[in-house]
């Protein structure tokens, strides 16, 4: 079984044993527990392609005792929780001037029933 040599981004080098038959994702898979690194994670990089799952390794050309570079990837994100919709704001012309009606705390003194002290 040929040997191949996977590098980590943060600079150990482990040694690994794969048919060139195996699928990418199967090789994350045997490598995962030596690196501490999921499979879903794990982005192989050989010859400066990225190595994509459903590939057999032979199909990158990848010969015993090559290098694979392995860097970890994001983790998947979480499903987005189902949120109420957000209200669409009502559209303005621009160059209009907002009614005080819309916002009554604008100006209080500019109604003189508001204030009865104001001198008429």
């Amino acid at each position: 079984m040929p040997l191949f040599n996977i590098k980590c981004n943060n600079g150990t080098t482990i040694s690994v044993e794969a048919e060139l038959t195996c699928k990418v994702l199967d090789f994350k898979e045997l490598i995962s527990p030596k690196v501490d690194v999921p499979a879903a994670q794990q982005r192989l990089i050989y010859s400066g392609k990225v190595l994509k799952d459903p590939e057999t390794l032979e199909s990158y050309n990848l010969k015993e005792g090559h290098t694979v570079h392995m860097v970890k990837g994001a983790a998947a994100a979480p499903a987005a929780p189902a949120s109420a919709p957000m209200p669409t704001p009502t559209p303005t012309v621009p160059g209009m001037p907002v009614p005080a009606a819309a916002n009554p705390m604008a100006n209080p003194m500019a109604n003189p029933m508001a204030n009865p002290m104001a001198n008429p």
